[in-house]
């Protein structure tokens, strides 16, 4: 079986808000593009957070409802290097090189 990389799994253009973006910007983002989640940016284009599809559902359940990508956001963001082997939960292997922003 072939083990997947991170750069397997991620898209080749990469997309990213900054932090004072709006909450309807960030969904029409994600419904353009295709995809489930993307990293905030700040000032130094690093990622504090990522927002995905998920983050409203969880803000919902809390009874709050957040304006910005930057109230919106998971975080902290975890990254990895294109070449890290990605974890699957049925895999007894972990990907290395993973690190908390």
């Amino acid at each position: 079986m072939r083990h997947r990389s991170v750069a397997d799994l991620v898209t080749p253009t990469g997309v990213s808000v900054a932090p004072e973006t709006t909450f309807e910007e960030v969904a029409r983002l994600l419904d353009e593009f295709g995809i489930t989640a993307m990293p905030v940016a700040d000032e130094r284009n690093r990622p504090p957070g990522v927002v995905s599809e998920a983050d409203p559902v969880r803000h919902s359940a809390a009874g709050t409802r957040p304006g910005t990508a930057g109230e919106l956001m998971s975080d902290p963001a975890v990254v990895a290097r294109p070449d890290v082997r990605a974890w699957c939960p049925h895999s007894s292997g972990s990907a290395t090189g993973a690190t908390a922003s």
